[in-house]
């Protein structure tokens, strides 16, 4: 592959030992912040953040939906910071997530929620964050410092707290038992070059999924764009038949990430209409990979296996995925 290693390689590296780290420090705490939830027996959910860590939040509220029943909803921050809206009184999971738990619109909105008396919980890398100190309680993901713009390794060991906390506070065995297995939760498939070679020709592309990788698709799309300078759209495959395949034509290039739960068959389908109507195909599936035994885990060694062949695109292009353009680590949205 061109070029050298990247900072952003290395952390994409670090994952198991992120994860392992996760698990040894955190998830006593997590299992106490379960049980909390569980007595609490919150009615509803809001998430609170921005970026790659919104797409956290949705995976993690897709699971809490899924196994608890649960009303899960993204609240925009600005709600909050800008237009000075007002929550009632109510009986929920204010859930917010950020790698840096800096940005003062999050801190508007979790402060918000908590005065509207909401079991307020921040799943951050950094413990000593503003975020951290408005929260009930905070989970440490223990990614350690990211010195590449793009987060990777942090995204990643968000997801999997968040899962750990739903399956402590639901109490799902399966899932507890899955997430304990921390080696399957990392990509085995080795770096293809072809697959490589044919996302750095692209300047343009969808990124699609369904169900449990859809947040992962937007994540995808976001990193496409930022280490890649690749216009990225993110669609669920249940979409993307409607108005988005007007633009598909001959060779138009579409990145696909298969779900490993009900929802595949009916993504393998849309997959081959797509191809009918002329569209290529680079897919990430898991179905190399079988040591996932959860398929709501199924997104993560998937994700793990994009990031490291997003790192090595850039660099096949000629780009620093170290130092997007007009980008910085932090964000302070107010």
């Amino acid at each position: 592959m061109a070029g050298h290693s990247s900072l952003l390689a290395q952390e994409i590296d670090e994952l198991e030992e992120v994860l392992n780290r996760q698990k040894k420090h955190e998830w006593t705490k997590i299992a106490a912040i379960g049980s909390m939830l569980r007595a609490r027996k919150p009615t509803h959910a809001i998430t609170i953040a921005r970026g790659s860590s919104d797409y956290a939040a949705l995976y993690i509220g897709l699971i809490i939906s899924r196994l608890g029943g649960i009303s899960v909803a993204s609240l925009t921050p600005s709600f909050a910071s800008i237009y000075h809206g007002r929550l009632e009184k109510n009986n929920s999971l204010a859930l917010a997530v950020s790698q840096s738990g800096q940005s003062p619109d999050l801190a508007a909105l979790l402060s918000m929620a908590k005065e509207s008396d909401a079991f307020t919980l921040a799943i951050l890398n950094d413990a000593t964050s503003p975020l951290s100190k408005i929260a009930d309680y905070s989970i440490d993901i223990h990614a350690a410092r990211e010195r590449a713009v793009a987060a990777t390794k942090s995204v990643i060991a968000s997801l999997v707290a968040g899962a750990r906390l739903t399956a402590e506070w639901l109490e799902d065995s399966s899932l507890l038992t899955a997430t304990n297995d921390v080696s399957s939760l990392i990509s085995t498939i080795g770096l293809s070059q072809e697959k490589c070679d044919r996302l750095a020709s692209l300047s343009h592309c969808f990124v699609i999924g369904r169900g449990m990788t859809l947040p992962i698709v937007f994540e995808a799309a976001l990193k496409l764009k930022e280490t890649c300078r690749i216009h990225a759209e993110a669609f669920s495959s249940a979409e993307v038949l409607h108005g988005p395949a007007a633009l598909i034509t001959e060779g138009f290039p579409i990145v696909a990430f298969i779900p490993d739960d009900e929802a595949r068959a009916s993504m393998v389908t849309t997959i081959k209409q797509l191809k009918a109507l002329g569209a290529q195909m680079i897919v990430f599936d898991n179905q190399e990979q079988r040591k996932v035994r959860h398929p709501l885990l199924a997104p993560l060694p998937m994700l793990h296996d994009f990031y490291r062949h997003v790192e090595a695109t850039a660099r096949l292009k000629g780009f620093d995925p170290d130092r997007p353009p007009h980008l910085s680590k932090v964000t302070l949205t107010v």
